[in-house]
C-alpha cells in the first residue's frame, strides 16, 4: 500500500543503492547521501510534477556519484601523508570527476544551477567572506559578495 498524498513514503520508489555497506567510519556519508536523495526527489517532484522511473534513476545516479566523491575525499584526507603526489592527484581527479558527473545528472533532471533555493543553491552558492576587521566588523578588503550584488542592482 502506498503512502498518503504528501507523505514522504509516497515518494519512495524501492530503488536501492547496493553500495550502502561502507567501510567503518563512513556512516556519515550514507546519512548525507540519503539527505541528498530525499531533497532531490522532493525538488524533482516540485519542478517536474512527476517522479517517474527516469527521474528516479537520475536521482540514484547523482547520489552514487556524490557517494563516490565523498569516499574519495575521505580517503584523500585520511591517507594524505602516505600517498605519492600522483596518487593524491588521482584521488583529487576522482573527486572532481564525480562532482561533474553528479552535476550532469542534475542537468538531466532539469534542476538549473541558477536556482538559489534549496539543495541546488547549496551546491552553487557564492561563499560569504567572514568578518575579519576589529571587533567583528568586515574588513574593507573582504566584502560580502551577496550584498554587493543586491546593492548594485
Amino acid at each position: 500500500m502506498a503512502g498518503q498524498p504528501g507523505n514522504a513514503n509516497a515518494v519512495r520508489h524501492g530503488l536501492r543503492m547496493p553500495l550502502s555497506k561502507l567501510p567503518a567510519g563512513c556512516h556519515y556519508i550514507d546519512m548525507s547521501v540519503g539527505e541528498l536523495r530525499r531533497a532531490l526527489e522532493n525538488l524533482t517532484l516540485e519542478v517536474r510534477g512527476t517522479l517517474g522511473t527516469y527521474e528516479r534513476l537520475c536521482v540514484q545516479s547523482a547520489c552514487r556519484w556524490e557517494k563516490h566523491s565523498q569516499l574519495c575525499s575521505r580517503w584523500l584526507r585520511l591517507a594524505d601523508g602516505e600517498l605519492t603526489h600522483g596518487e593524491r592527484l588521482a584521488y583529487s581527479r576522482e573527486v572532481a570527476r564525480a562532482s561533474a558527473e553528479r552535476d550532469k545528472c542534475l542537468e538531466r533532471l532539469g534542476l538549473d544551477k541558477q536556482d538559489t533555493t534549496g539543495i541546488i543553491g547549496t551546491f552553487y552558492q557564492t561563499p560569504v567572506a567572514a568578518p575579519s576587521g576589529p571587533e567583528g566588523e568586515p574588513d574593507s578588503e573582504h566584502v560580502d559578495t551577496q550584498d554587493n550584488a543586491t546593492s548594485e542592482a
